[in-house]
């Protein structure tokens, strides 16, 4: 890797980690989602000129759309694990980035984890949860919930799993995830959060008349400790997941299966997180992945993107999809191809 050319990691700013782009032989500039990062490093291997240099940086989603679209940015891709924000997009129009390009790359899941070793060295056993709802997890996480006829809020009761429901393990409520700027924070408030607070009549009906509201109320995650921010590194997190078997982890399934072989995931209403299962859109919490770039990018960052999404990455025996990226079905591929390729050729 140092012979190519490549500074990987994680910044807060683009100006921390390189020299400005107008400098001689200056890099190609990712930043965004810590999902897509492995997958950007692989394909920075794959681009045949070897003169590029890459700055990969793990600042994500929300982070790196900012960093993109800021007046002085000195990004050319974004990696992100959910859809532009129309804010998003609106700050690239005015600050002159209009002519940006969406690329769908593929999928991921959005898994929990928990340490799976339990003996006298791991501490108290972890709980043995093989499947979890989302309604369960809105429960356990929300910071305010709901109560009586009048449906007035109060700040989150429950302390234990077994206080919601004497099934479950006489644990704390204890679950590490990614931070706000993450991408995949986004994809488990809209995918676990508010379907979980669906269940509930009060959240119906707050959702029938005010869905900004409900949002407001569903996507609130616990402040007391019940949820801790863990950042944006998933290996970061696995590694803490490791030495604290009573807490549950939130991460994107890829990581979980390149850096945690020792962890059990956990099923989501009975469907495992299973490659099988996430192909086949099974697994409820399934989110896409995306590139952005300018629809007029310099060659090197057009051979990046070309690396990421050509059949020798994506296809049946690709090297992203064996590194653990869902790719899109064939004819989703093969659309998304044509609308690109012109791009990518420069015409």
């Amino acid at each position: 890797m140092l012979a190519r050319g490549l500074i990987f990691g994680l910044c807060l700013s683009v100006s921390a980690c390189a020299p400005s782009p107008d400098a001689p032989n200056a890099p190609v500039r990712v930043v965004g989602s810590s999902t897509v990062y492995p997958f950007a490093v692989r394909a920075t291997e794959r681009v045949e000129d070897r003169s590029i240099t890459f700055v990969i940086e793990q600042t994500g989603s929300g982070g790196g759309h900012k960093i993109f679209c800021a007046a002085d940015s000195q990004a050319h891709l974004v990696m992100s694990s959910r859809r532009r924000l129309l804010v998003e997009a609106e700050d690239c129009l005015n600050n002159g980035r209009p002519d940006t390009v969406e690329i769908a790359l593929g999928y991921d899941g959005i898994v929990l984890a928990q340490a799976s070793i339990r003996d006298q060295n791991a501490g108290p056993a972890s709980p043995a949860f093989s499947s979890l709802s989302r309604r369960v997890l809105w429960l356990a996480l929300a910071a305010d919930l709901p109560i009586g006829p009048d449906c007035r809020f109060v700040p989150n009761p429950y302390e234990r799993w077994s206080d919601i429901d004497p099934s479950f393990p006489d644990a704390v409520i204890a679950v590490e995830g990614p931070p706000p700027t993450s991408g995949t924070r986004d994809g488990f408030v809209a995918l676990v959060m508010e379907a979980g607070a669906l269940s509930d009549p009060c959240m119906q009906r707050l959702y029938a008349d005010d869905m900004e509201a409900f949002r407001q109320r569903a996507g609130r995650l616990r402040e007391d400790g019940a949820w801790t921010d863990a950042g944006e590194n998933d290996a970061s997190l696995i590694q803490s997941l490791r030495t604290k078997p009573d807490v549950l982890g939130v991460l994107g399934q890829s990581s979980a299966v390149r850096y945690g072989e020792d962890l059990q995931l956990i099923a989501i209403e009975d469907v495992a997180p299973t490659p099988l299962n996430l192909k086949a859109r099974t697994y409820p919490l399934l989110r896409p992945l995306f590139l952005y770039m300018d629809k007029d990018a310099a060659p090197p960052t057009r051979d990046l993107v070309n690396a990421m999404i050509n059949e020798a990455a994506l296809g049946v025996d690709g090297y992203l999809t064996r590194a653990g990226l869902i790719a899109l079905p064939v004819e989703e591929r093969r659309a998304e191809r044509e609308k690109i390729n012109p791009l990518l050729e420069g015409e």
